[in-house]
């Protein structure tokens, strides 16, 4: 079994139903000793490549380790459903994601050998409750780094204190890497953070019309969430103490006027 990887000041558990996933004050890791734990990567035919749950790599092994030539242009997913990441964020005062990933290959294949290049990694929360004009979902996302190959194991995360905000906060898309707004219209930030059906970490596919070649590891997927500040027993009698002199002030004042 795997040593976890520590969040400060984080505590607690997030259960796995989708409707009650996100539980203030909880965190959750998934550090894929005993499997995949319900985390898919990408996938393709033979010749393609696949993700497979690597017992000899990891940050501690294992990992969740995809190897594959990316002749569709499209990128590389992690994503789950369904799971202790999904749910209502907007339950909670933050939310943090983290992961720990290994880019060990991220290349352009040619015909006179490899040519590196560094990729943003993204993380996507995803509503498929409310699709935009022309998607089956709508998605915000993050840019949590650039990925150079061959820089060995690094910890990426983000933390969302803005859970209740209208509008995208600082350093939030919601774009696609083609440019195309993917959120529908009239969805506010807060409303698609109260039902997020899904989170994936991507890394774009190029633009460029070149197959990508990726040999990419990930391990220590985290989410962990803040309670929102709930008034002291003696801080709430006093308001309550102060509402009701409130109202029997309005009584008495009514009273005066007859």
């Amino acid at each position: 079994m795997k040593l976890s990887y520590v969040l400060a000041g984080i505590a607690g558990a997030v259960l796995s139903c989708n409707a009650l996933a996100i539980t203030p004050g909880g965190s959750t890791l998934v550090d894929f000793s005993d499997g995949a734990d319900g985390w898919i990567g990408r996938v393709g035919p033979p010749v393609a490549g696949g993700t497979t749950w690597d017992t000899s790599l990891g940050n501690d092994a294992p990992s969740l380790h995809t190897v594959y030539n990316d002749f569709l242009k499209v990128g590389l997913r992690y994503y789950t459903d369904g799971s202790a990441f999904t749910g209502d964020y907007t339950k909670a005062q933050s939310v943090t994601i983290g992961l720990d990933v290994d880019p060990i290959r991220m290349a352009v294949p040619t015909v006179n050998g490899d040519s590196s290049v560094a990729k943003d990694i993204y993380v996507d929360l995803i509503d498929y409750d409310h699709p935009a004009d022309g998607y089956d979902s709508s998605f915000v996302s993050f840019k949590l780094g650039t990925l150079t190959e061959g820089t060995d194991w690094q910890h990426l995360s983000v933390t969302l204190t803005s859970t209740g905000s209208a509008s995208l906060p600082a350093g939030w898309t919601a774009v696609d890497s083609s440019g195309n707004s993917t959120m529908a219209a009239g969805l506010t930030f807060a409303q698609l953070l109260s039902g997020v059906d899904e989170i994936a970490f991507r890394i774009p596919g190029t633009k460029q019309g070149s197959a990508m070649a990726y040999d990419v590891a990930v391990d220590n997927i985290s989410i962990s969430s803040v309670a929102a500040a709930v008034p002291e027993p003696a801080s709430a009698a006093l308001m309550l103490a102060g509402l009701m002199g409130v109202g029997l002030g309005a009584r008495r004042s009514r009273g005066a006027k007859r």
